[in-house]
Parts: structure tokens; C-alpha cells; sequence
């Protein structure tokens, strides 16, 4: 019996490019999926429904790999949010869910067989990086596949790919502080990632609009949630000639953290300095005074990703890119300088 293995020795292919030629992946050229297809037929390849089927229904199970910062882990703010978008929808369909680390195995080979002696369905990634040989090898493999906010612009045309509306997010929150009259503004970027060059236009964006030139002294390093260099980040911003009159921090920790730095320092929130966060967590809307921020529905985002997933295993695809929508929160946190 010729097998798919047959078929991809004599294209000069992957197995898994056969495996999404045959399924008429969207992920593939017409003209790729057109080949493979002329030399099954050549082959006399014929699909064997039954152990396809055998297949399809032998797990019921998904796999969230994670990717997760190590100091975090899945103590990560965002992580118990998607998780919970993620079980809601796969238990509505009867599939169960199966927690992964990046650390199961040594190298992507590995990972692969282990994830295919698990016998999984399809698996989430939660933010993989295209520089990870693991994630890659697996994006080309033929488990079927879904990313969630992943790192790098090239994963959005290998696989699906689920995220917030990050630049929209953060033209909303910069168009807000304008709006009190700033222009003195710096945004402390997190890490060099996808939704980070996201946010970066909307703020450059936002700026533009205004005819206010978006330039270097606006932006500062920065880390996602990574508290200890906070007070390092401030001290720098405050030592300027002209310091910053609002403060846009990564996300809604640091922010939160940054209202004690300031108040050491002799400065009132909302008052005679301005903070802003991003994603619209609890803490900064318990703070006083409350956070202006911009909300991310991360349980939507992973809802939105295990429904892509359970249409993919069905053949059944949508857009290669979805977008959550992201809200602002208005609260205290900006002054007005009108």
C-alpha cells in the first residue's frame, strides 16, 4: 500500500506537507497542494478512511503547550485567564485538556514524538517563539496547530494565529492622553515581540495623528512583568532634563509597582504625574487611584484560539489571523493638563 511517506520521498517534501496537501490546507500554495495531489494519484495512493477516523477519535484530548517567561511559569497573570477560555470551550466539545511545558523534551524531534505518543488532537501554543527550533519543527509537523500571541511576525503565515488587538489597544490608551494635553510622554516597550511592535505603531500612530513626531526619547526597554528593574527604569526617567509628564508601562504590574516608586518620591498619581498599564487586570482597577488602562479579554482570546483548533482538526479553517477586540478602561491615573 503506497503511504504518504511514499508520497513525500518522490516530491522531495515533508510527510506533513503531503498530510496538508491532501486536506487542501490554506496554509499551502495552490500549486503545491495541485503536485503532491498528480503524484498520489500517480502512486495509486488511496486514504485509509478507517485509520484516519481511528485517528481523529482516539484522543479527545488538546494539548496547551507553554512557553511561559521561567520566573512565572504558570503563575503568569495572563496564563489562568486563557487557560479558562481554553477548558470552556474544548469541555463544551467533550475534548479534555492536557498541560505541556516547553521542557518535555530536549529538542524539537523529541517534543514531536512525545507529543505524538500522547496521541493528542492538535495542540495550542502559548507564546512560542519562531526562533525555538521545537516550535517550528512542530508548526511543520502534522499535529494541527494553533498560536496564541506568539513572538514573531513570520509565525502568522504558518499557522493560525489568535492575538488581541494590540495596536488598536494602544492607539486607544494614547489618543486618551493626548487628550489631557500630554506630550511629554514615554512608553516603556516590553521585550522585542510581536504584540510589542503592535503597540509601538498605535502609539506612533496616535502621535502622528496629532502631528506630534514620534521619536527616540519616547520609548525606554523594558520587561514584561518583571518588577525588580522598575525602580532603575524611573529613577532614569526622572533624571532627565525634561522628565516624562505620563509614564505608559508594558503592563498593569509594573505599573502598579511604579505608583509606591513614585509616591517615595514625593510624587501624587493623577496629580503631578501620570502612569498608564496595559491589559486591564484587577490590580489596577483596586488601585488607587485607578488605572487607566487598556483591557485584554484573555479568555476570549482563548476561547477564540480552541475554536480556530477544533475547526483546523475538522478541516474546517477560517482566517489565518483572528483578532479579540481590547477595551480602554478610564480611570484616575492621568492628569489633566488642559
Amino acid at each position: 500500500m503506497v503511504t504518504i511517506k511514499d508520497i513525500a520521498r518522490e516530491g522531495g517534501v515533508s510527510v506533513s506537507t503531503v498530510s496538508r496537501a491532501l486536506a487542501d490546507s490554506p496554509l499551502l500554495p495552490q500549486a503545491t497542494c495541485v503536485k503532491i495531489k498528480e503524484i498520489a494519484t500517480r502512486l495509486g495512493y488511496v486514504k485509509n478512511e478507517v485509520a484516519s477516523s481511528l485517528k481523529r477519535g482516539a484522543s479527545q484530548t488538546i494539548g496547551v503547550l507553554s512557553f511561559l517567561d521561567d520566573a512565572l511559569g504558570f503563575s503568569h497573570p495572563l496564563f489562568a485567564d486563557i487557560l479558562e477560555g481554553i477548558a470552556k470551550q474544548l469541555n463544551a466539545c467533550d475534548y479534555e485538556i492536557l498541560l505541556l511545558s516547553d521542557h518535555l523534551s530536549e529538542d524539537a524531534d523529541q517534543l514531536i514524538s512525545s507529543l505524538h505518543a500522547k496521541n493528542l488532537s492538535g495542540v495550542l501554543i502559548l507564546w512560542g517563539s519562531l526562533q525555538s527550533q521545537k516550535v517550528a519543527k512542530l508548526i511543520e509537523s502534522d499535529i494541527p496547530t494553533v498560536l496564541i500571541d506568539g513572538f514573531d511576525d513570520e509565525m502568522t503565515a504558518m499557522t493560525n494565529f489568535v492575538t488581541s488587538t494590540n495596536e488598536i489597544g494602544m492607539y486607544d490608551l494614547t489618543k486618551e492622553i493626548l487628550s489631557k494635553g500630554h506630550t511629554n510622554i514615554v512608553y516603556l516597550c516590553g521585550n522585542d515581540y510581536y504584540v510589542t511592535r503592535e503597540r509601538i505603531k498605535g502609539f506612533c500612530r496616535a502621535l502622528q495623528e496629532q502631528g506630534i513626531p514620534c521619536n527616540d526619547s519616547m520609548f525606554h526597554p523594558a520587561e514584561y512583568y518583571h518588577l525588580s528593574n522598575v525602580k532603575e527604569i524611573i529613577e532614569q526617567l526622572l533624571a532627565r532634563k525634561n522628565p516624562p509628564t505620563c509614564m505608559i508601562f508594558p503592563d498593569d504590574y509594573c505599573a502598579v509597582t511604579a505608583y509606591g516608586i513614585l509616591r517615595d518620591k514625593g510624587y501624587t498619581i493623577g496629580k503631578d504625574i501620570s502612569v498608564a498599564g496595559f491589559d486591564g487586570l484587577g490590580i489596577g482597577q483596586y488601585a488607587q487611584p485607578r488605572l487607566t488602562t487598556v483591557n485584554q479579554d484573555m479568555g476570549a482570546v482563548g476561547k477564540r484560539a480552541a475554536d480556530v483548533l477544533l475547526q483546523k482538526i475538522r478541516g474546517d479553517v477560517e482566517s489565518n489571523v483572528q483578532f479579540v477586540p481590547t477595551k480602554l478602561i478610564i480611570g484616575e491615573s492621568i492628569c489633566d493638563l488642559t
